[in-house]
């Protein structure tokens, strides 16, 4: 019969199995990861993700950047019918 291979962390140090399937950080209601809280986009009807997506390219510089880049790729390609 085949021998599992040894699982080891970065010192070299034998790790179980058994641990791998623990919970480390579960969401908690007073902590960061709570279960209750959504996401910021749940419910936006079109027109209120428009705004909030025109919202983001403004106040962040690295979005802006990466959407700017795909706009001037697409308005490149030729348009056909």
């Amino acid at each position: 019969m085949a021998k599992h291979p040894q699982l080891v962390d970065q010192w070299n140090r034998p790790i179980q199995r058994s641990t791998l399937q623990k919970e480390v950080s579960a969401p908690t209601i007073g902590g960061v990861r709570s279960p209750i809280s959504g996401y910021p986009a749940d419910g936006l009807n079109p027109l209120r993700f428009l705004e909030l997506a025109e919202t983001i390219e403004e106040r962040d510089s690295h979005y802006l950047g990466v959407l700017s880049t795909r706009k001037r790729s697409v308005s490149q390609i030729e348009i056909t019918v």
